[in-house]
């Protein structure tokens, strides 16, 4: 029979030290756990709502910061608003539109440098739906929208606020009715705008089919009412 020696014995004895005070760590949450745990959430990377962010919305967001357009109107969210050509609308007004297909709160979030390097006075915001086709919570939905609408309030923009346009999807609508009920009473307490597009677009708490193409996607005439619901904030 072997025995260990003295040298081994100490080593034996680190190592069983150090495999119960990891578990003491884990248990009692005792130091240094909280560091490991920013430490490994460090190595992981990008958390995993960063799936929320599509390739389009990188490439977008890196060309709306590479090649500035200086307007006095930046309008901003999804594709609801990407898919217009604002200059036509209001041939009179520089606007840059800063829309992005399938973006959510949470991109809108990601992106705010590159919405103020349009230099514009006035921003005009309308997004929220493919947060909860994504599956968001409306509490994470408001959570994010709100704080990129204090970014904005912060660089000195005047920020208005569309309501978050239903779709024919009542699993969707549900949570976009309530985004819209925490909106309005945050745009009060801010002293901001809160234009209710549904009131024009919208029947029963459902985007008419007059106004929509695939019940999401707005069809011209959708437009023409969005024209002139923002017509006094654009030009204001």
């Amino acid at each position: 029979m072997s025995y260990l020696g003295a040298e081994e014995f100490i080593i034996a004895v680190l190592m069983v030290g150090s495999f119960l005070y990891g578990v003491c760590i884990q248990k009692y949450k005792l130091f240094p756990l909280k560091q490991l745990v920013q430490v490994k959430k460090r190595l992981q990377g990008p958390a995993a709502v960063d799936s929320l962010v599509l390739p389009l919305h990188v490439s977008r967001r890196s060309l709306f910061e590479l090649f500035p357009r200086q307007a006095d109107v930046v309008m901003v969210g999804d594709s609801l608003t990407g898919y217009v050509e604002w200059d036509d609308l209001f041939p009179q007004l520089s606007i840059a539109n800063r829309g992005i297909n399938g973006d959510t709160t949470y991109g809108l979030r990601q992106r705010i440098p590159g919405i103020l390097a349009t230099k514009a006075k006035r921003a005009i915001i309308c997004i929220g739906l493919n947060d909860f086709i994504a599956g968001r919570s409306v509490n994470d939905a408001f959570t994010d929208y709100t704080a990129s609408v204090e970014a904005l309030l912060e660089a000195g923009l005047q920020v208005h606020i569309l309501s978050t346009v239903l779709s024919r999807s009542p699993a969707a609508n549900s949570k976009i009715l309530e985004l819209n009920k925490r909106l309005l009473p945050y745009a009060a307490s801010k002293g901001l705008t809160f234009t209710n597009l549904n009131a024009l677009l919208a029947v029963d708490d459902m985007l008419s089919t007059d106004f929509t193409y695939d019940g999401t996607h707005l069809r011209a005439a959708a437009y023409v009412e969005w024209q002139k619901a923002i017509a006094a904030l654009v030009t204001a």
